[in-house]
């Protein structure tokens, strides 16, 4: 499980308890991947790491390298044979997510990447709404309305690793995101599926 965090001090907390919070009859491993955070959760991911060694791992270094390069540091870091995405300042509200999405990865090799539903939460008056009515899994329909949040993803780490070094997206910095580039590919590349559950 993938979390990259920058200046997350008051969201981060929530984002590691949502999935320490996960129900699964596999291990799940969070690696958090810290920027060089100005405020205190750079603290936060360590207290995390020592009080869940073998669950909470954490990836950082000297000195902010930008989200991109984070994101990639994070990323070799993982080990498992799935990676599912949460940033510091989202969570996940079902406690069987990963076991959900695991399930449908493993009883459908063709598919490269699930997504669920994600309601959109809005701090200033806790407002909480659905998110689109319509999701969509195939590269045409996905390419005029991208229908996926990061945050209720979970993809093959070897189709990622694959995504990098075929696409190379560090050398498109006109690009202002790699996921969606990336879940477009995959819809090319493999099956995407869509489970229609708030996550």
């Amino acid at each position: 499980m993938l979390m990259t965090t920058y200046n997350h001090e008051r969201y981060l907390a929530r984002a590691v308890e949502s999935v320490l919070a996960q129900q699964t009859s596999f291990a799940v491993e969070l690696v958090l991947g810290e920027d060089c955070s100005t405020d205190g959760t750079r603290a936060l991911c360590e207290a995390y790491a020592a009080e869940y060694p073998g669950r909470v791992r954490l990836v950082t270094g000297s000195a902010n390298i930008g989200w991109r390069a984070n994101y990639l540091r994070t990323l070799e870091a993982c080990r498992g044979k799935y990676v599912a995405y949460c940033d510091g300042d989202d969570w996940w509200s079902d406690p069987h997510k990963l076991q959900m999405q695991v399930d449908l990865m493993e009883s459908d090799p063709s598919c490269g990447m699930c997504y669920t539903r994600a309601d959109n939460y809005y701090e200033a008056d806790g407002r909480t709404t659905p998110d689109q009515e319509v999701h969509f899994t195939d590269f045409d329909r996905l390419l005029l309305s991208l229908t996926i949040a990061n945050c209720a993803t979970l993809a093959r780490r070897e189709l990622i690793v694959r995504y990098y070094a075929e696409v190379r997206p560090a050398e498109h910095p006109e690009w202002k995101t790699d996921d969606a580039p990336m879940w477009l590919w995959f819809s090319v590349c493999s099956r995407v599926r869509y489970i229609p559950a708030v996550t």
